[in-house]
């Protein structure tokens, strides 16, 4: 356990120290390796999934041979079309670019070029492509979105030294053969035998015997096993095999001296859609923004009458004392109004009304007499008799024509002759305001009064 947080602290020095961090499909799982202060090589894990190592944003992520379909490829040296074409149309004939070529994701190297005879006998020369098709299968576990680079783990691999070599290791639980040639990376080929027996020596032989025959690889050197656990059986395998067979310990990952960067389709569709979810979410927060506002102004407009009203009712209780004190004072003027204003003066009215029968201008009106004066707010009521109907008809026409008692409207009832000749009448006089009085009691509903 000391060991391990001693392995673990080195690790993050060497991560904080900028060197590039390479993840490792490992014999039992993902491997973070970095390169620390002194020069020496740590490892950390294995571990499960890459995202628990917490690579730093500037790690290589090294893609495991089932993520990826590798195949090497002759293609004509001409001057058109270019070889990434020709390499393109080869691997589209063969179906490894899948249903949608243009989605393909892949990468290519020269390894070699020789001499081969062309048409009509003129000498032409072919190379050697080595490349790589990443697969859509991509595990979503493996999904390093802060790596700088993604790399085939055979090609971060140091190759035997020699022409033509191959390197069998243990990758996340199976082996797997990785070819190069003059240095280069060619080929990775995942075993199908679990163990290093006759049955995986069969496999390897027959890839051999392939290549041969398309003269892709002839003449391997040397099969180099790398893992750290004892092979004391290895003698079935290597005796199964025409090429020499050694041991050797497992070897840090580095980085190529021409890096490819083959991104995982996956990886583009997440920041696909990381990038639509930025923008959905600013389009939400401008939806909500512009929703605020129109809640603001609406808002706005439904409290200004509200302000208003107070503000009004604050003024009106700020004059609400000088008011009382205004209509206490209208109200005395409104009493002494009846002493000055001859249509509410009680005195004056009689005097109007009584002026023809004493009053010389206009000319005196003899034969008649006034036996009832009544004056209320609502009416006035004039009640007399005279000698005969004509001084009657006389006296209610100058009731109508008084320039005094124009605000009276008059109504005034048949006059009735006595026996002995005499008339009586009766005359009544309705101020102008009690008449509008009378005639909204009127226009009022049958089951209301006055006071509503």
């Amino acid at each position: 356990m000391k060991a391990g947080k001693t392995n673990k602290r080195a690790h993050r020095r060497a991560l904080a120290s900028g060197e590039p961090v390479f993840l490792f499909p490992g014999p039992e799982g993902w491997e973070a390796w970095s390169e620390g202060e002194s020069g020496g090589i740590q490892c950390l894990g294995p571990s499960e999934t890459p995202a628990k190592l917490r690579p730093p944003p500037q790690a290589v992520f090294c893609l495991p041979s089932r993520s990826f379909f590798s195949f090497p490829v002759w293609v004509r040296e001409i001057e058109g079309p270019p070889a990434r074409e020709q390499v393109g149309l080869r691997l589209e004939e063969k179906g490894l670019l899948g249903p949608n070529p243009d989605a393909a994701v892949w990468g290519m190297e020269p390894i070699r070029s020789e001499a081969i005879p062309g048409p009509e006998g003129l000498p032409e020369s072919r190379q050697l492509e080595a490349t790589a098709v990443l697969l859509p299968g991509f595990e979503e576990q493996w999904l390093v979105e802060t790596a700088a680079r993604h790399e085939v783990a055979g090609r971060t691999q140091t190759p035997p030294k020699g022409g033509a070599s191959a390197v069998l290791r243990r990758e996340l639980g199976r082996w797997v053969v990785d070819f190069f040639q003059q240095g280069k990376w060619l080929h990775t080929q995942p075993l199908l035998a679990r163990t290093l027996d006759a049955g995986a020596a069969l496999e390897i032989a027959a890839l051999l015997a392939q290549w041969e025959s398309e003269g892709v690889l002839s003449g391997l050197t040397q099969m180099v096993v790398r893992d750290d656990q004892d092979h004391s059986r290895l003698g079935e395998f290597s005796s199964a095999l025409s090429v020499p067979c050694r041991i050797e310990g497992r070897c840090p990952p580095r980085l190529p001296s021409h890096p490819w960067n083959l991104e995982p389709p996956i990886l583009v569709e997440h920041r696909q859609e990381k990038a639509a979810a930025v923008r959905q979410k600013k389009i939400i927060r401008m939806v909500l923004t512009g929703y605020g506002v129109v809640i603001l102004l609406a808002a706005a407009v439904l409290l200004a009458p509200w302000v208003r009203c107070q503000q009004v009712a604050r003024q009106l209780s700020q004059i609400a004392e000088p008011a009382r004190r205004i209509q206490a004072t209208a109200l005395v003027w409104r009493e002494a109004a009846g002493l000055v204003d001859p249509k509410h003066n009680t005195l004056e009215l009689l005097w109007q009304v009584s002026r023809p029968l004493v009053s010389p201008d206009p000319p005196e009106m003899e034969g008649v007499q006034l036996t009832v004066f009544d004056l209320t707010p609502r009416r006035l009521v004039l009640q007399g008799k005279a000698a005969d109907l004509v001084k009657v008809q006389a006296y209610l026409e100058w009731l109508k024509n008084n320039p005094a008692l124009a605000g009276f409207v008059w109504k005034n009832s048949q006059p009735r002759l006595a026996a002995d000749g005499t008339a009586t009448f009766s005359a009544e006089g309705v101020p102008p305001q009690a008449e509008k009085n009378e005639s909204d009691k009127e226009e009022l509903p049958p089951h209301e009064d006055a006071s509503g």
